[in-house]
């Protein structure tokens, strides 16, 4: 291998890696309003629908902007659950 093809594979694993943490960082609220009884269980979806609207997607580069993403999602989560549910 390359390092060329070495930066690549690692900046698409990274990547990759970086929509599944968003991704779940989304759904994570949704959830835990559920269990708590806050949020009807049709409402997990019309939630992760509504902060994938929201913000756009953008490339998880580093640890740091997986950190910001992830206080993103769950300041936009948090809003949609006050905004329906509350």
């Amino acid at each position: 291998m390359t390092d060329e093809s070495v930066i690549r594979e690692l900046t698409q694993t990274a990547e990759a890696m970086g929509a599944v943490a968003e991704d779940e960082d989304r759904f994570r609220a949704t959830v835990d309003a559920f269990l708590a009884g806050t949020l009807p269980f049709l409402g997990i979806s019309e939630v992760v629908e509504r902060v994938l609207e929201e913000l756009p997607a953008k490339p998880v580069v580093d640890v740091q902007t997986l950190v910001e993403r992830d206080g993103e999602a769950r300041r936009a989560a948090r809003g949609v659950l006050h905004r329906a549910y509350c």
